[in-house]
């Protein structure tokens, strides 16, 4: 039997073949990527990801030999159709017309596309062989092709579509990456994009572009996140992407958290609320950076005591973590030097105590032999004198540290702060010297000779 009467029963199977080869590819492909998913987890010993990367392989040859028969098989179905033209042409009754310089131009035509399309047929075999792709041998039982007459057109595969073997039962195929009608292998394609549109309203359409755009959004989404998570791995120091890097950049950059993958070491972005006020001043222009301001407040201590930076460390951690403006005050009272943290005498502290409320004093507490009878109080200090704390401790009251104290009351519930005078150091007395200010000077004693002439008496002219 001549090719010509087989022509028409190819020309019916190769697009189902081409059809079915096509979902074929999109079910390797889906498979092949949850292998991979399955071989990147951590949970698994070493035989099972022996086993899926076994599997991978096998599934990978199947892949190259289904696109190697649609790479072969779409040239031989345009090269046929081609030659069916050619033939339907010659045998029709008006052959005797094709003289015409219109069908010999239209009859010269098709002659250099059936040329065209047989050369780009030969130009697919000899690519498939030079990269290592398998190509069709003429003993494979996958397709049979029928004995054909020397000089005939080749024949094309008309057996059944080759029986796939079942991977393992855990693997469905999935959002993977797959074949577009285009050939470009895309996460989201444009039936998956008809699907969902489908799903809202079937009735609507989506024009061409506008599903290019939504796919190229789909890969600049995908591309980013991946790049961004991989730099978190990295800076890990990691070789392996875990949920958690991506999560946070789901989270901190495109607000995102997904349900069900969400850790719980990894905490929502809180969005800052911006006043009024605030918003204001930005829309008027004002400056709010405060350039070429110096901030003369301290933000650590100038001491090296080790007893101090552990608490400073404590109470910028309570500070941060608790919303209690007790740790706040405190910590900044730790950053001050000695001189604005004057000691608190125990009549002062006995004047502000109420109650069972512990006294807080960030400095030191000093004896007051003026006070006949203590009380029982509870003081937090950061130094006692000896006096002092043995006079506490014989009342029957208490005296903390404030790691302690942190410890009882970590947001200074039940307590009253209390700071002694800053301004009753002999220093102070003589600060501001000038007339009428009745500030305390400086002289070496007090006697005939020092400071007894004129503005000291009244008798000697004037008196200050």
């Amino acid at each position: 039997m001549s090719n010509n009467n087989q022509s028409p029963t190819h020309l019916q199977q190769l697009p189902q073949m081409i059809a079915q080869y096509q979902q074929n590819i999109e079910f390797l492909n889906n498979n092949i990527a949850q292998l991979r998913r399955n071989m990147e987890r951590t949970d698994i010993s070493q035989e099972e990801r022996e086993v899926y990367k076994k599997q991978e392989q096998d599934l990978q040859g199947k892949l190259n030999l289904h696109q190697t028969l649609i790479n072969n098989l779409t040239p031989q179905m345009v090269a046929q159709n081609l030659q069916q033209r050619v033939l339907s042409q010659q045998m029709s009754p008006t052959s005797d017309n094709m003289s015409t310089p219109a069908n010999f131009a239209n009859n010269a035509a098709v002659q250099q596309q059936l040329r065209t399309a047989q050369q780009q047929q030969a130009m697919n075999k000899m690519g498939a062989n030079n990269t290592g792709m398998f190509t069709f041998p003429s003993n494979t039982p996958l397709a049979a092709t029928p004995a054909t007459p020397t000089g005939s057109a080749p024949a094309t595969p008309t057996a059944s579509v080759p029986q796939m073997t079942t991977p393992a039962p855990t693997l469905k195929p999935s959002s993977a990456p797959s074949l577009d009608n285009d050939g470009v292998n895309r996460v989201l394609t444009k039936r998956k994009i008809q699907e969902l549109v489908s799903q809202i309203d079937p009735t609507e359409r989506l024009e061409p572009e506008v599903e290019d755009i939504l796919l190229e959004i789909a890969d600049e989404f995908i591309e980013s996140v991946t790049t961004f998570a991989c730099q978190l791995a990295k800076h890990r120091k990691s070789d392996t992407l875990e949920v958690k890097d991506v999560q946070l950049h789901l989270e901190r950059n495109w607000n995102i958290r997904i349900p069900g993958f969400a850790s719980d070491d990894i905490r929502p972005l809180r969005k800052p609320t911006i006043p009024s006020s605030h918003q204001t001043k930005l829309q008027a222009g004002i400056d709010l950076k405060n350039h070429h301001v110096k901030n003369s407040n301290r933000t650590a201590p100038k001491s090296d005591n080790v007893y101090l930076a552990l608490l400073v460390k404590l109470y910028r951690f309570l500070a941060r973590r608790t919303e209690a403006n007790f740790n706040k005050v405190v910590l900044k009272r730790l950053f001050m030097s000695r001189v604005n943290r004057p000691p608190v005498t125990v009549s002062r502290i006995v004047k502000n105590a109420k109650g069972n409320n512990t006294v807080v004093v960030v400095g030191t507490v000093t004896d007051d032999s003026r006070l006949l009878d203590l009380p029982k109080l509870s003081v937090a200090a950061l130094h006692f004198t000896k006096t002092a704390k043995a006079r506490i401790l014989k009342a029957g009251g208490e005296c903390l540290t404030l790691d302690q104290l942190a410890l009882r009351a970590p947001t200074g519930a039940n307590t009253i702060l209390v700071r002694g005078a800053k301004n009753s150091r002999e220093s102070v007395k003589h600060f501001g010297m000038g007339p009428h200010k009745n500030k305390k000077p400086f002289v070496r004693s007090k006697g005939r000779k020092f400071e007894k002439a004129r503005g000291k008496r009244a008798s000697r002219g004037f008196k200050v």
